[in-house]
């Protein structure tokens, strides 16, 4: 059992035995005869006090005149000391602390030392009786009048309250305050039952009694959430047993039909499935209700939950079915000792690794194979380490079964059951023999990453020139001969006043390549105009294209300009212009045409002079095709089309569009990366990217914000796109593949790693389907 599983047993047991007196004492005082409340009381203090650690309890009743004067009608004190009088006039021995009482506060004090300035006089009292630390409750039942008062105190020694200690102590003051009610009168009795009920919530216990005549259970609130049953709910005992597990509701039903036929007392575990789903563990005590007739089968008792402690025993066994599987097959020389440093426990592979058995390793036996020179030194850490119970590290040789004297690396911990009792100590050891010789190769590797991180550095460093060679379009990274093409139509048309169509998936830069084009034409002086097409609702877009006049339609409350007024002498974007209406089309197509527009709700015709540069990741022909886009404006638009190729078709300029993406973040985050692995970068290139540079800046940010170090830390996406590519051959597919994976493993068709088994193919398959596809091997 590990250390932080004996203190969570220890915990455990501790506030199971907590719990299981408060709900004692609460199912001993529910129905107690007034001629037992007192004796019932005086062994509760003694209880509480044993258990909770504490020196003296008293209870202080006041006189009928009122709390001036009091009596201490019940006191534990083992420990003895000055006897304190019949009768305390409260107000002058007491009189912040009878103020406090009074006012229904609880008195918790730490120390006396710590009372306030005008507590003096209760501090001299306190310390005539020799008390140090202090926690009072008020006792008035039903929240009446005060009629007595419940202490705990301690005298060897000053102690905290924590809340949860007076929380519990607080529930035994209700319990007296209850019990003293009931002696009192018959009235108050009937009042300490919603005051018992509250307290049993305060412990999580639920409280039943069930009546055999009618078939009726009364049940506390906190038993009704307990089971999941409504407040409103009448309840039978057929109403607990169909809540309870289908494998334990006839066990209940047994046990509490013998337990009203017998009036024994009872107490039985099950499962019940209330209605959230949950499986919860619940035990029950009841018993006969006291001074009731024989014969009459009514019972009376507590219900709680119990799946913390169900839970935690099943992870103690499982805790120790691991240990013993673990002793016994680990790859580890396991031991134990006892609380007299003597060995008591060898797990099979010490036995073995030695070749002795397990009498002649017990005790001090073991010390017979390790080396001479290593025993002193061996038993000295030992020992030093068990006297002070400080786990321990050590490294000595032992004699294997073949004679050969093997270095081996024994660590120890102190065993401490939950009761905190020192049980002796438990080791593993493991062969370190070959670590000299591992660490020689360790060293060797790291010379080759050395050499390695130098050549990555230099190739980062002209990667990095070459980002500072780009084109004069700052924003577009890219020296493939795809993107040269592009940047080269860019050239050619921005100059122009000419309608430019610009086709590509999603995520290539479209709008990069817009933004070129504006930033070199004879317009760039003027803002351009950029709107997303697909992003306005269909009844808005014609008034943010056109703008509309003032009461053009509900909600039209002034005149406001459209996009294309606004783009007047310069250029307007239209992103993702496929997804216009056909009506919204047949309007652009006008100002196409002849450069004019009326506003929504004018009859006034608007001209102007703009530049429209149109982009989409749709099939506009295609669309044409379906009646989905006019043909007309379709072939309007088209007058200078560019496609923007996706970025799996542009590979070498991913580790470009890295760096340039790695120096915008670093800008932004305040870190600098100085290298980026060499198989990161070929792993990047050989991507398919379904989300083109999209897809790649999002990878790059993570990698930065995850990136501790100088040196990029990047993880390919391992999930395949599922969104459409450029339609192939099936042929095209299975040639582009094939070399891929002959291009990772350099061309080695056989053995392990090779094509053919990453291919999972045999080798003569691999060559005949080669062969078909017309694939060689380059000559260089």
């Amino acid at each position: 059992m590990t250390q932080s599983e004996a203190d969570l047993r220890k915990e455990f047991e501790e506030r199971l035995r907590v719990e299981t007196l408060l709900a004692d004492l609460s199912t001993r005082f529910v129905s107690l005869p007034a001629d037992q409340v007192d004796r019932e009381i005086e062994n509760a203090q003694r209880r509480v006090c044993e258990l909770l650690g504490m020196d003296l309890a008293a209870l202080w009743q006041w006189s009928d005149e009122g709390p001036r004067n009091f009596t201490i009608t019940h006191l534990y004190r083992p420990l003895g000391g000055p006897t304190p009088p019949e009768r305390i006039v409260a107000q002058e021995m007491f009189p912040w602390c009878l103020q406090q009482l009074l006012a229904g506060t609880i008195i918790r004090i730490a120390s006396v030392d710590s009372l306030p300035p005008e507590a003096a006089r209760d501090r001299e009292t306190w310390r005539h009786y020799g008390i140090k630390s202090i926690v009072a409750f008020p006792l008035s039942p039903g929240g009446g009048q005060l009629i007595s008062a419940l202490s705990f105190n301690t005298v060897r020694e000053e102690r905290p309250w924590p809340d949860e200690t007076v929380n519990r102590l607080h529930l035994v003051a209700q319990i007296f305050a209850n019990a003293l009610a009931r002696k009192r009168a018959d009235q108050a009795l009937r009042a300490s039952e919603a005051r018992l009920s509250l307290a049993a919530t305060s412990a999580g216990v639920g409280f039943w009694t069930v009546e055999a005549g009618t078939g009726r259970v009364w049940a506390t609130e906190t038993l009704r959430e307990l089971f999941g049953f409504a407040p409103d709910v009448a309840l039978t005992p057929e109403s607990f047993y169909q809540t309870a597990h289908p494998e334990d509701r006839e066990r209940l039903r047994q046990v509490v039909t013998q337990a009203m036929q017998s009036g024994e007392e009872f107490r039985v575990e099950y499962r019940i499935l209330p209605p959230d789903g949950s499986l919860r563990w619940i035990v029950s005590r009841g018993r006969r209700p006291p001074n009731s007739l024989p014969g009459a089968d009514a019972l009376m008792g507590i219900s709680m939950d119990i799946t913390e402690r169900k839970r935690a025993e099943e992870a103690l066994r499982e805790s120790e079915v691991r240990f013993r599987n673990m002793a016994d097959s680990a790859p580890v020389l396991i031991w134990m000792s006892g609380p007299d440093k003597r060995c008591t426990y060898f797990n099979q592979q010490w036995l073995t690794f030695t070749g002795r058995m397990v009498a002649q390793e017990m005790g001090n036996g073991w010390t017979e194979g390790v080396h001479p020179d290593d025993v002193e030194r061996c038993v000295n850490v030992y020992t030093a380490s068990f006297d002070r119970r400080e786990t321990f590290a050590m490294e000595y040789r032992l004699r294997r079964a073949d004679g050969e004297y093997r270095w081996l690396y024994d660590t120890g911990a102190p065993r401490i059951s939950p009761a905190g009792e020192f049980l002796g100590y438990i080791g593993s050891c493991i062969d370190i023999t070959e670590r000299t010789q591992m660490e020689g190769q360790l060293q060797e590797r790291l010379r080759e990453i050395e050499s390695l991180k130098q050549q990555l550095e230099h190739e980062n460093l002209f990667l990095r020139e070459e980002v500072k060679q780009l084109s004069a379009y700052d924003e577009i990274v890219g020296r493939s001969d795809r993107m040269r093409d592009v940047l080269a139509q860019v050239d050619r048309v921005a100059a122009t006043d000419s309608t430019v169509l610009i086709t590509g998936e999603t995520g290539t830069g479209k709008e990069l390549v817009a933004r070129a084009i504006h930033g070199v034409s004879k317009r760039k002086d003027r803002a351009l105009v950029t709107i997303n097409c697909a992003s306005l609702p269909p009844s808005l877009i014609e008034s943010e294209l056109f703008g509309r006049e003032k009461g053009a339609y509900t909600g039209a409350l002034t005149m406001m300009k459209g996009r294309f007024e606004v783009a007047d002498g310069s250029t307007i974007f239209l992103d993702e212009i496929g997804e216009l209406g056909l009506e919204v089309q047949a309007k652009l197509l006008r100002v196409l045409e002849e450069g004019r527009f009326e506003r929504l709700g004018s009859p006034r015709t608007v001209h102007l002079n703009v530049r429209i540069i149109a982009a989409t990741n749709r099939d506009l022909a295609q669309d044409v095709q379906d009646g989905k886009f006019r043909k007309d404006l379709y072939y309007r638009l088209n007058v200078f089309p560019i496609g923007i190729p996706p970025l799996r078709e542009r590979s070498e300029d991913i580790p470009l569009l890295v760096w340039a993406l790695v120096r915008e973040f670093e800008r932004k985050m305040g870190k600098r990366v100085e290298s980026i692995p060499k198989r990161s970068l070929e792993a990047l290139q050989g991507y398919a990217w379904p989300g083109n540079v999209r897809e790649l800046r999002n990878v790059i940010e993570r990698a930065m914000i995850v990136s501790s170090g100088k040196s990029l830390d990047l993880h390919i996406p391992a999930i395949a796109s599922t969104e459409p590519v450029t339609p192939q051959a099936l042929e095209d597919v299975e040639r582009a593949h094939i070399l891929s994976v002959l291009q990772k493993t350099r061309w080695r068709l056989m053995g392990h790693g090779g094509a053919a088994e990453r291919l999972g193919l045999k080798r003569t398959t691999l060559q005949s389907r080669m062969k078909k596809l017309g694939i060689k091997r380059p000559t260089s």
